[in-house]
C-alpha cells in the first residue's frame, strides 16, 4: 500500500495529496452530513467500496474516517450510447463485467 502524506500549502483552504516521493496524486474526498444515513446505509456502502477496492474495481480506498473517506480519482468520462458501436470498447466492457460477476 502507498503511503500518502497530507500537506498544507500557503493557502488555508486547499490541501494536497502527495506521495512520498513526493508526486502529487489526485484524489476524491467524501464527506457525509449528519443525516445521511436516512438516504443511503453508509455502513453498508463502506463495506461494498472496501470490498470493491480490494478486488480491483473502482477507485482505492485510502482513508477511511468518523464521516467520510478519500479514494483514489479515476480520470474517466461517462459513456453515452454511441460509444458501444466501438467494439473493442464493448469487449472490454464485457470482459471486466464478467470479471466482476
Amino acid at each position: 500500500m502507498n503511503h500518502f502524506v497530507w500537506s498544507q500549502p500557503a493557502k488555508p483552504q486547499i490541501g494536497c495529496i502527495c506521495k512520498e516521493d513526493g508526486n502529487d496524486v489526485s484524489v476524491t474526498v467524501r464527506l457525509y452530513g449528519p443525516n445521511t444515513d436516512y438516504v443511503i446505509s453508509c455502513g453498508r456502502k463502506l463495506q461494498a467500496i472496501k470490498y470493491l477496492s480490494a478486488t480491483g474495481f473502482g477507485a482505492n480506498l485510502l482513508v477511511v474516517f468518523g464521516n467520510g473517506m478519500v479514494q483514489s480519482f479515476i480520470n474517466a468520462r461517462t459513456l453515452i450510447p454511441s460509444n458501444m458501436i466501438n467494439a473493442k470498447l464493448a469487449a472490454e466492457i464485457a470482459k471486466e463485467l464478467r470479471r466482476f460477476h
